[in-house]
């Protein structure tokens, strides 16, 4: 998947700095530990 295709998907919330900080953690796919993490604290 590439990354910059999925930030154009997450254009609505790319004003979230949450979420500006899991779309460049998606760019280290050895940790996805602290991908998940991210993913547990966005205000879903």
């Amino acid at each position: 998947m590439d990354a910059g295709f999925n930030s154009t998907k997450l254009s609505p919330i790319r004003q979230d700095p949450v979420a500006i900080l899991v779309s460049f953690s998606l760019r280290q796919p050895s940790r996805d530990g602290d991908i998940n993490l991210l993913f547990l604290l966005l205000p879903v």
